[in-house]
Formats: structure tokens, sequence, C-alpha cells
């Protein structure tokens, strides 16, 4: 099976389009969660501080099995694994940044 650069930027592949929108669309939603947390009440305040990382580690895992997936089949897989690591990095900061308020140690 002939692998292809991972560098080489082809119109005819998708990936590309494909990740950005991932991204955007999992980060949307998780910082959607993120305001409506700010505008609700205490419990439900706590679930959803806890929702939105979760949302954007489970976007980050996804762009993990979508960049092996590329790999396997040759097509461009460094656009995914980039994605992965935005998402992974973002819902990190989120979980560092509402750790406090959910355990109330402001």
């Amino acid at each position: 099976m002939p692998q292809s650069d991972p560098s080489d930027l082809d119109a005819r592949d998708p990936s590309l389009r494909q990740a950005v929108l991932h991204t955007v669309v999992t980060a949307a939603f998780g910082v959607g969660t993120l305001i409506v947390a700010a505008a609700s009440s205490d419990a439900l305040r706590t679930a959803l501080l806890l929702i939105a990382p979760a949302i954007m580690l489970l976007g980050g895992l996804t762009a993990l099995v979508r960049t092996y997936l590329a790999y396997r089949s040759g097509r461009r897989w460094g656009v995914w694994q980039g994605a992965a690591w935005f998402l992974l990095c973002l819902s990190l900061m989120v979980f560092m940044s509402s750790g406090s308020v959910v355990l109330n140690t402001e």
C-alpha cells in the first residue's frame, strides 16, 4: 500500500476541511455548554462545567481515531493529529479553569 506524504496538499482530499469543521463544531459545543452553565443554577452549573471538557475530550479522542484511520488508509493524517492535540489541550484548559468552580474553591 503506497503511503502518501502527509504534507501534500491535494485539493481532492477533503481531510483538511473535515478536520477544521470537526474542531470548530466540537469547540463550539464545548463553549456553548460553558455559556449555558454560566446562566444556570448551582446543580446544573456543576454538571455542565463537567460536561464541557468531556465534550472536548471526546472530540479530541475522536480526532485521534480519525488520525489512525487516515494513516492506515494512506491519506493525510497530520491534519487530524493537529485537530486532536488542539482539542485535547483545550479540554484540559477548560477543565482546569472550571475545576475551582466545581470544587467551590474560588
